[in-house]
């Protein structure tokens, strides 16, 4: 399968529209959870929960609490991300993790992130620790970008204030 340059639609849009500045600080964000788990930087020799902790200080602090973050599903083989999230995990070789919140890294982000069993426990938890500081999210069964895409639309109808999605997929 050949892989898309989904770049060049990236680009093409971004030269249609005039970038803000700031988005309007009414602004409600839906942001894509797979961009999410690479932009945070895992800080060195840390527990999985102070890991949790993190993705929670960042979404606070560059979103507000009042985000829904949406993840892909990586359970699923009948996803249309199968190819690429195998191609991927290709590139690095991480082992199987049983972990918990007490536990300290034992590989890299990299690596980590590029095993789907590890991704998947670490995405249950982030769900827990979000929705203990009242930060909503979801999980697709397969690919997220139709459900970010839902849920910006859902939002918009919903809601008088501008919905603003972040992700780089």
């Amino acid at each position: 399968m050949r892989k898309t340059t989904k770049s060049v639609l990236g680009q093409l849009l971004k030269s249609k529209v005039t970038p803000l500045a700031k988005f309007h600080e009414s602004s409600r964000f839906v942001v894509d959870g797979g961009y999410l788990l690479r932009r945070v930087v895992w800080p060195p020799d840390a527990t999985y929960g102070t890991i949790c902790e993190s993705y929670v200080s960042y979404v606070a602090q560059n979103f507000g609490l009042d985000t829904v973050v949406v993840f892909d599903g990586y359970d699923s083989k009948n996803s249309t991300k199968v190819a690429e999230q195998l191609r991927r995990a290709s590139k690095q070789v991480s082992r199987d993790l049983m972990f918990d919140a007490e536990m300290r890294t034992v590989t890299t982000q990299a690596s980590f992130l590029a095993n789907g069993s590890n991704k998947s426990r670490l995405i249950q938890m982030l769900r827990k620790q979000f929705e203990q500081n009242n930060i909503s999210s979801k999980q697709a069964e397969a690919d997220a970008d139709s459900l970010i895409t839902s849920t910006a639309l859902t939002l918009a109808k919903s809601e008088q204030r501008p919905i603003v999605v972040i992700g780089n997929d």
